[in-house]
């Protein structure tokens, strides 16, 4: 409390100064437990963690995440994965610096950074927009939980960090995450939904947490804790999280995710999506959302449907409307919706037909951005990192449209 002897002395504004400063730090205060809980699971350190650390087992796991390690796969093959080490050197250094100086201005690189069909991909999401104050991703995958560390054994613990580092497997070799392999590592109950990652990727990018809260909408669209599961639009587990934490500038930022199907039919509970994604409060949410940059990729492109029973309109007008700038590649909107004298264009990388997993829809092989690729006045350059589906090829595309 300001209230000693020296204080009586100072400007009635001062004093007021003081207070604010005093309110701002305890905003910034960091949780040791949730904040040891992400070093831990990082392999950043153990000073915060709630319980000893066996140094073998440390040392082991470390090593692991920094410079690999090999998973077994379904045909009983080991694989090696490279470790944080490479990723860092070969990818999300030469995305950070190349974001730094060949992408959106400074005046709004600090705003809400949108990114719908992420899964809990905050790791790229932060490599091109660290600026930003606030991120909402957006995903199929469930929130899920985390263990009560203090109270599970040191086994349990052990084998619940590895299991979390095989969980990234994708991320460290792909950069994205193959949603058949989450489903199977959720199923088998190595790990229990998105949540685990979420504290990796903010550790991991050097950030301190200061609070996580499950969180759904009410039927205005207004963030609202929640406490049980029937109280959100899944009835098996929680709708969201919210997390808020601090950089090494001591500036306060926010992450929220929902586990959520974004697709036309989810919003209304059609054709069987009402059974634990019915969410028209998710579209009010989005409907009343700010201002923002929309970061899309390996997006499966979604937003290319357009059928009875599976469309994506209105993420897609929600998209468009909301957007200052889209970073996206091929799998996000596509081109044809880009209206030319809405937006300034910039085409980066390769265009390339969709990789065999998806060349099936013949639709997805976009004519119009092949001829706009083609022309060289709309092209900008090449790409100094992989990133996407066409991470063996390298012949990866992404687009910049700057709202005029």
């Amino acid at each position: 409390m300001i209230n000693d002897s020296a204080d009586k002395e100072l400007p009635e504004s001062v004093i007021e100064n003081k207070i604010s400063d005093l309110v701002i730090d305890q905003s910034l205060k960091i949780d040791p437990y949730e904040d040891g809980v992400a070093s831990f699971l990082s392999g950043t350190d153990t000073f915060n963690f709630c319980r000893t650390v066996d140094p073998n087992f440390w040392d082991s796991f470390t090593s692991n995440i920094n410079t690999g390690f090999s998973v077994k796969g379904k045909d009983g093959e080991l694989r090696k994965k490279p470790g944080w080490n490479k990723i860092k050197k070969d990818r999300l250094d030469p995305m950070y610096n190349w974001a730094k100086t060949n992408f959106i201005n400074s005046e709004i690189d600090t705003t809400l950074l949108f990114y719908p069909f992420s899964g809990p991909d905050f790791l790229h999401a932060f490599q091109f927009y660290p600026n930003a104050n606030e991120y909402i991703l957006l995903a199929l995958e469930e929130v899920g939980t985390i263990p009560d560390f203090k109270s599970i054994s040191e086994d349990s613990t052990e084998v619940y960090a590895r299991n979390l580092n095989v969980f990234l497997r994708d991320i460290y070799l792909r950069s994205y995450f193959i949603t058949g392999n989450m489903i199977d590592d959720i199923s088998d109950n190595k790990v229990d939904g998105i949540l685990s990652t979420l504290y990796w990727f903010i550790k991991k990018t050097n950030h301190e947490i200061i609070s996580v809260e499950k969180i759904t909408l009410d039927s205005l669209g207004n963030i609202i804790k929640e406490n049980v599961f029937s109280e959100g639009w899944n009835k098996i587990g929680f709708d969201g999280v919210r997390f808020q934490f601090k950089n090494s500038k001591n500036q306060l930022k926010k992450l929220i995710y929902f586990g959520c199907d974004i697709s036309d039919q989810a919003f209304v509970g059609s054709k069987g999506r009402d059974v634990k994604y019915r969410n028209s409060n998710l579209l009010a949410f989005l409907n009343n959302m700010r201002s923002c940059n929309t970061f899309i990729k390996s997006a499966s492109y979604m937003m290319h449907h357009d059928r009875k029973d599976l469309s994506f309109k209105n993420i897609r007008n929600i998209i468009l409307s909301k957007s200052k700038s889209i970073f996206q590649d091929d799998t996000g909107v596509p081109f044809r919706f880009i209206n030319q004298e809405d937006w300034n264009i910039k085409l980066y990388g390769t265009y390339e037909k969709p990789i065999k997993d998806f060349d099936r829809w013949t639709f997805m092989m976009q004519e119009d951005l092949k001829m706009f690729y083609d022309n060289k006045e709309n092209y900008v350059g090449m790409l100094p990192f992989s990133l996407g589906y066409h991470w063996q090829d390298k012949k990866q595309n992404q687009m910049l449209f700057l709202k005029k």
